[in-house]
């Protein structure tokens, strides 16, 4: 028992001694000195000061109203040498004027702390002496996707109903007698004008505020160039829209540091009175900024001005171009031109280079021809971009004499022949058209027969001799003059009847005409082609193509040719005395069902066998290739067949 109470005392006085160690190690840990609590508004941001030899600090932070803590943490903040005080900061989610703060600090080092600091208190907007609504953040400037929290403090005698942003309401806890907030998640872009938050009573509508909700500047693909190889103008894209058109929110741009005013297209421009070896763009607005950079010697980044006062002086088978710069630098500078060229529908380019070009010649021109045509360079040895178009101009060609007409002969009997050529086509007239000369010589005869034909005949009839060397010459001719003569030998009269004729393969494209080379000395071959029904007192489609004398077939396309409508094509080779018929075909570029059925059918009974007979369809009306007779029998006693 004596030794028990011995064991007992000896606990007690541990416990004593422990305890006692515990509270002296406690007061070793001053309690902070706090010399200020302050609030920036602008930043949104509680800025704490205080004194103390320690290093390690709990903080706690309170709703002041409901005595709520929102904040419990613990930091580590160095004193300031020269001042000896200790500064920490604290950005919170809620605004600072949503409701008051109360807040106390204590030292810490390990396990043993000081005590509390007393509490200060940072008085919010919702203190008695502040009866009005109002509603936190005012009018923000926020980002898709992230999130808000505001308030809404009720005017004194309100009873708060609801929040609402948007169309919609959304759920509030309550901060102090007055005040209640909520926190909005993942923000969807605003409208130009913003979206509306709103703070009702039950009765009323409190106060409001407007959230834009946009995205950072998001340019990009900075240019520069130069356009008189001394300023710079540089380019580039905006990217993304902001979503903003406040004129406070819109997006601004530095230049080198140097401020610029850009309109609101989506290609964006700034202009330098002097070239610089490095070019840094930064665009921001209230959300961000994006910096953009470009570099490069002025000689790679030369983009021309159009050129000026452009003149031309035509004939008829080229044009001289000239024009005038309104830059001195560039009639030093080797130049790259482009000359668009514009007629009929038809667009085609041309290049020039030289040191200061100024002039070229365009060749190749078509006589009596109108051309629009523009200009625009580049520098030749550091291509960058093609320099502006001058403004289109226009020219017009001299008339000229006419190309020679594309004629062929037509037999249509043994005494007579049809002199036919091809409509002139604008770019072969070379002007307006006033008249065909078509002359006829017979044989080995000097004297030559000419008739003028007027320029909208395509052909004319001709009688013949007994003579089998006929020579026929066309030639068109305008108010310049007369064109080339197209002669040529006119082929003997051949009736079918004097060949052997055979049918034309055709597939999808058309007609397939394929013959054997004929003489070493061909100049060339005709492939005619005419209805074979066609009379010679009727007007019939003649067409023909000449084909040069390396090739030995020719397609004779669908689109020439009618349906169901059977053609005699001939193949000519062209000999220097002579136009000589090769072969002879028929064939159809669409075979359609016989137009007529059999005629006079008959039949002869001679014993058991019975003579059928009947007379063709005509060829006019077969409208394709016969290739047989169905014969349908039936028994008169039982109608079967």
């Amino acid at each position: 028992m004596k030794m028990m109470r011995m064991c007992t005392l000896l606990l007690l006085l541990l416990c004593s001694y422990l305890t006692t160690s515990l509270v002296h190690s406690g007061s070793e840990l001053s309690v902070p000195q706090i010399v200020s609590v302050e609030k920036d508004l602008k930043s949104q941001t509680l800025m704490m000061s205080w004194r103390s030899e320690a290093s390690q600090f709990d903080v706690e932070i309170y709703h002041t109203e409901l005595m709520e803590l929102v904040l419990n943490e613990s930091v580590w903040v160095e004193a300031d040498p020269k001042t000896g005080r200790c500064d920490w900061s604290w950005r919170p989610a809620l605004p600072l004027n949503c409701t008051s703060l109360s807040v106390h600090v204590r030292a810490r080092h390990v396990d043993s702390v000081s005590q509390w600091s007393p509490l200060l208190t940072l008085p919010g907007m919702d203190v008695p002496d502040q009866p009005k609504a109002q509603l936190y953040p005012q009018d923000p400037v926020l980002e898709v996707g992230g999130n808000v929290t505001v308030c809404c403090i009720t005017s004194e005698g309100e009873t708060f109903s609801s929040l609402g942003y948007g169309r919609q309401n959304v759920a509030a806890v309550r901060l102090s007698r007055r005040s209640f907030s909520t926190t909005i998640t993942n923000l969807q872009k605003s409208s130009y004008t913003g979206t509306n938050v709103v703070c009702r009573s039950d009765t009323n509508l409190l106060t409001g505020t407007v959230l834009f909700i946009g995205y950072p500047p998001g340019d990009e693909g900075l240019q520069c160039e130069t356009r008189d190889l001394q300023s710079a103008e540089c380019r580039w894209s905006k990217g993304r829209d902001t979503g903003f058109q406040k004129l406070c929110l819109l997006t601004t741009y530095t230049l080198n540091n140097r401020n610029c005013t850009v309109g609101r297209n989506e290609r964006k421009q700034c202009r330098s009175e002097r070239w610089e070896k490095s070019w840094t763009l930064v665009a921001s607005n209230p959300l961000g900024m994006v910096q953009l950079s470009d570099s490069a010697p002025i000689d790679q980044r030369i983009r021309l001005l159009a050129p000026v006062n452009v003149m031309s002086d035509a004939e008829a088978w080229k044009a001289g171009v000239g024009w005038n710069w309104t830059v001195e630098a560039y009639k030093t500078l080797p130049l790259l031109c482009e000359v668009q060229l514009e007629s009929g529908g038809h667009v085609h380019t041309r290049n020039y280079t030289g040191v200061g070009l100024s002039s070229v010649v365009l060749e190749r021109l078509r006589p009596d021809t109108e051309y629009s045509f523009s200009i625009r360079c580049a520098s030749l040895h550091y291509f960058w971009r093609w320099g502006d178009w001058s403004a289109p101009y226009s020219l017009h060609t001299h008339m000229d004499r006419p190309e020679a007409p594309d004629i062929w002969v037509w037999r249509t009997s043994e005494n007579t022949a049809q002199v036919m050529w091809k409509s002139f086509s604008p770019w072969d007239s070379h002007g307006a058209l006033t008249a065909y000369e078509v002359s006829k010589r017979d044989g080995e005869k000097d004297s030559w027969t000419t008739v003028s034909l007027s320029p909208s005949v395509s052909s004319t009839p001709i009688s013949l001799s007994n003579s089998s060397d006929v020579t026929v010459t066309v030639a068109a001719r305008n108010s310049v003059g007369l064109s080339q003569r197209s002669t040529l030998t006119v082929p003997q009269y051949t009736a079918d009847s004097e060949l052997a004729v055979s049918k034309l393969e055709r597939n999808e494209g058309g007609l397939i005409v394929s013959w054997n080379s004929s003489h070493s000395f061909t100049q060339g071959y005709v492939v005619e082609w005419m209805p074979t029904c066609c009379s010679a007192s009727s007007t019939c489609s003649i067409q023909w193509e000449r084909v040069s004398s390396s090739n030995t077939s020719i397609v004779i396309k669908s689109g020439t040719l009618d349906p169901g409508v059977q053609y005699t094509v001939s193949i000519f080779t062209l000999l220097p005395e002579a136009s000589v018929l090769l072969q002879r075909h028929y064939g159809y570029g669409h075979e359609e069902v016989p137009a007529l059925s059999v005629g006079d059918f008959s039949a002869l009974q001679s014993g058991s066998d019975v003579v059928l007979s009947w007379t063709p369809v005509p060829v006019c009306k077969q409208k394709g290739f016969i290739l047989g007779y169905t014969v349908y029998l039936a028994d008169a006693s039982t109608s079967t067949s």
